[in-house]
């Protein structure tokens, strides 16, 4: 069974192998995430809406593409049939 982080961080500081905070291995801004909870972060709705977005334009491009490529063979048929 693996150990959680709260888990290793209390054995190592039990032991007395804990290291210093000049030597710390996470950040401090990491750090006041993990005592604050681990508080779900907003931005992922953010960013799921900017992906939708983002694959809306793509198909739009796509589609408009398609209709210039429709519209440009009908026009080289006209151009022959002239």
């Amino acid at each position: 069974m693996t150990r959680g982080l709260y888990a290793n961080i209390n054995a190592r500081k039990k032991k007395g192998t804990s290291r210093p905070k000049s030597q710390s291995t996470v950040s401090t801004a990491a750090y006041k995430n993990m005592q604050a909870g681990f508080p779900k972060k907003k931005k992922r709705k953010v960013w799921r809406v900017l992906s939708i977005i983002k694959g809306m334009v793509l198909y739009t491009q796509v589609a408009l593409i398609r209709c210039l490529m429709v519209i440009y063979i009908v026009v080289l048929n006209i151009l022959h049939l002239v």
